[in-house]
């Protein structure tokens, strides 16, 4: 899974400096879970990565599913438009 996210944009999501993406993003490269080179992040190991990932994660991420599944209730589209 290849996403276009540059160091950029992930120092910005995550409110860190540029050096702390190098930082991090070298060992999950090292550990084979990405590969990252200039900037662009390739994931290779998704699983593997979530469960790298501290516990908040799952939690952000159940709160972002349950957020879009709220919001795209078929009841809530208006066809009308």
């Amino acid at each position: 899974m290849a996403i276009a996210a540059v160091s950029a944009e992930l120092r910005g999501d995550a409110n860190v400096p540029s050096q702390t993406v190098t930082v991090i993003a070298g060992a999950l490269q090292r550990s084979g879970l990405i590969e990252y080179s200039r900037g662009r992040v390739r994931i290779l190991h998704r699983e593997e990565l979530e469960s790298a990932a501290c516990g908040c994660y799952q939690v952000c991420r159940n709160l972002q599913v349950n957020l879009y599944r709220r919001a795209l209730r078929p009841t809530q589209i208006d066809n009308t438009v």
